[in-house]
């Protein structure tokens, strides 16, 4: 069910080009009533290879309605001014990985059309490895806009006029036939819908959000919104577009899992679609979600004890972190190890209270099995305890000493015998999380203590737990031992951390990223190099705690120098993630300019003059002196020597008021900050 709104997209295409048959594109358009989008999907292909080179001409009509309600058309203009060519290899700006993708991609596919189905019909009919790949094609092209630009199958037309209703036509620019045509009236917006229908899932500190599924056919993918408040700050919390496509395949559903912080907390959670056009709707209705704290561990029954004949009393325990949160308990009993259990509490029992007394004895063997329930509607059940009139008492549990997964996937156990004199054999278990209840992997029981599993050598965890039941001739199981957790080998490589922002200023440069969701990263690197250096350098490590920090300040730059910067993480097991690209980052001037200080005035009126004096801590070439009348613009009046710290105004005007600025200038021709502004009155 994961590929339903993937092929549905297909069938739609073939659908609007009349089955492929008199049409070899499709047309796909978009307006904000100002411009108009247009996307063209090759029908197949050999389409696409045939107009590879030679491209694409785009043409328009105008569509008017006359008086007599019949319907008129313009002359027909070309609308780009040469083909409309994908980009080739030597175009691709420099650095630019993302086109260089694109246009490697249309390369690759040109080489090997002929391994490629010829039409969707023949893509939807077999669908085989080859095909699913043609229709990924076409997916990859409506995903982007920039990829269908990169690959010359998408244009704007920024040429329309707001209420005009146009005909497009696509040609060839060597053939006289028409490849594609659609209207598009650029009074009415394309218009996206936003999902509805929000509601969740919870599983240990995950949120698993689902929506109705758009029928739209322009709905290609949805982003997920989370915010700690209802009419907060929506932060988007998909990496990537979400589509059914390696989703959970809920049917008519699409659905996304997000990572709580904490439990007992609300979270505000909204959706949005996005088009062909990478237009997104507005958000969603918000979703109210409060994070639930789940159990852990199940419960442990420590005792079944034999009070008489007719009476047997169990006793359980519960992990100390899972306490607080165990809503009620049930008790479940068969006569036989592998039978069908019925609950024998008539009410459910406290979650505080850890004993049960079972009156109602009728076999000699009694097998039971204690249910927690927690707050947030899940459970976990004990492993069997049987009881019996004749010997109750379990084996010890089984102490783990070794445990090892070797390059092929095979995973090797060992452990201590038991020393019970009524000692049967051992049930091994296993789990990828320590918090799930384990599952049995032995049929009956084994008397040896050593075991071999192989695992899948498609797995992503790091880890994997095992742990071993004892059994006595009466079939009491011990509780489980402690686990042993084997480390798998890792082959797979950590996400590459990307930068997100960076800001230079007069103290260096100041990088920001983010890191991938890799469970085992050990350490982040961050290297530099300039232009005096033959490669990158490590600038800086982080570890343990430091990981949290995802902000550095370089500040042994130098002014007006570019430096590159690129990160690279590494996992416990040695295996570093590739880099992409390096960023590029020029450090602007050092200098930062002094400013000069008590500016004053002094008038002396019998002397027909006025005395300037400031401050100034820098070594000045000069300053320069601005004066201006009755509130009139300031402007250059005099410039003095730069070891002078005072002027005389001796041109004065009795009755009028006079504003006055000095600015320093160093010996490098740089100017220093203004003074403030002083006034006098002469």
């Amino acid at each position: 069910m994961k590929n339903i709104k993937f092929y549905s997209i297909v069938f739609l295409l073939a659908f609007f080009c009349l089955q492929a048959a008199k049409d070899s594109t499709i047309l796909l358009l978009q307006t904000d009533t100002k411009t108009v989008k247009i996307k063209w999907i090759p029908m197949g292909s050999e389409v696409y290879v045939k107009h590879y080179l030679g491209g694409y001409n785009l043409y328009r009509f105008e569509i008017s309605k006359n008086a007599n309600g019949t319907l008129s058309r313009s002359n027909m203009v070309q609308v780009n001014p040469k083909p409309i060519q994908p980009l080739r290899l030597n175009e691709v700006p420099p650095n630019d990985a993302k086109t260089a993708t694109d246009v490697q991609f249309g390369l690759d596919f040109v080489e090997n059309y002929r391994n490629q189905p010829k039409s969707l019909k023949e893509a939807s009919d077999k669908p085989n490895g080859v095909n699913y790949m043609f229709i990924f094609n076409l997916y990859y092209l409506l995903s982007s806009n920039k990829s269908a630009q990169n690959l010359g199958v998408y244009y704007e037309d920024k040429t329309t006029t707001p209420g005009k209703t146009y005909l497009y036509i696509l040609k060839s620019p060597t053939e006289d036939k028409v490849l594609g045509a659609q209207l598009v009236d650029m009074s009415r917006p394309t218009k996206i819908f936003k999902p509805f229908n929000l509601s969740q899932e919870q599983k240990a500190m995950e949120v698993n959000v689902k929506w109705v599924e758009d029928s739209y056919f322009g709905t290609i993918s949805y982003n997920l919104y989370r915010s700690d408040a209802p009419k907060g700050k929506y932060v988007k919390v998909n990496k990537g577009p979400i589509t059914t496509i390696g989703g959970t395949g809920y049917s008519n559903f699409i659905d996304h899992t997000d990572t709580v912080e904490s439990y007992g907390k609300m979270y505000y959670y909204k959706a949005s679609s996005v088009n062909f056009f990478e237009q997104e709707s507005e958000l969603s209705e918000p979703l109210a979600v409060k994070s639930t704290r789940y159990l852990e561990q199940a419960p442990y029954i420590s005792q079944g004890l034999n009070l008489n004949k007719n009476e047997i009393e169990l006793k359980w325990i519960m992990d100390a972190a899972d306490k607080g949160y165990v809503k009620s308990f049930s008790v479940f009993k068969s006569h036989t190890g592998e039978g069908v259990y019925k609950k024998i509490n008539a009410k459910p029992i406290d979650g505080n209270t850890f004993t049960y007394k079972d009156g109602k004895i009728e076999n000699s063997s009694n097998y039971y099995r204690v249910c927690a329930y927690g707050q947030g509607g899940d459970s976990l059940c004990s492993l069997l305890k049987g009881v019996f009139l004749v010997d109750s008492i379990p084996p010890a549990k089984v102490e783990m000493t070794y445990g090892v997964c070797d390059t092929n996937y095979i995973v090797t156990i060992r452990w201590k015998r038991n020393k019970e004199v009524d000692f049967l054999g051992y049930r091994v278990f296993k789990t990828y999380s320590p918090r799930q209840e384990p599952l049995r992997i032995t049929e009956g029981h084994i008397y040896d203590t050593v075991f071999v599993d192989t695992l899948p050598k498609k797995i992503s965890d790091k880890k994997i737990y095992y742990a071993v039941s004892a059994i006595d001739l009466h079939f009491n199981p011990s509780a489980l031992g402690k686990y042993i957790a084997v480390k798998i080998p890792d082959k797979i490589k950590p996400s590459a951390p990307h930068f997100t922002d960076y800001v230079v200023d007069i103290k260096g440069i100041r990088l920001n990223w983010e890191l991938g969701l890799d469970q085992d990263l050990y350490q982040v690197t961050l290297y530099r190099k300039s232009k005096f250096d033959f490669d990158f350098m490590a600038q800086a490590r982080f570890r343990g705690d430091s990981l949290q920090i995802k902000e550095y300040l370089d500040t042994l730059t130098k002014s007006n120098e570019s430096y590159y910067y690129k990160l690279v993480a590494e996992d416990s097991s040695g295996l570093k993630s590739e880099v992409k690209n390096a960023v590029g980052i020029k450090q602007m001037d050092k200098f930062l300019p002094q400013k000069v200080e008590n500016l004053q005035t002094l008038v002396s009126r019998p002397n027909k003059m006025l005395k300037l004096t400031w401050e100034f801590k820098g070594n000045a070439k000069s300053f320069k002196i601005f004066r201006a009348k009755n509130g009139q613009v300031l402007e250059t009046y005099e410039f003095v020597s730069g070891s002078m710290r005072e002027f005389y105004d001796k041109y004065l005007t009795p009755n009028t008021e006079y504003t006055y600025q000095v600015q320093a200038t160093y010996f490098d021709n740089k100017s220093s900050y203004l003074s403030p502004i002083v006034k006098v009155k002469y």
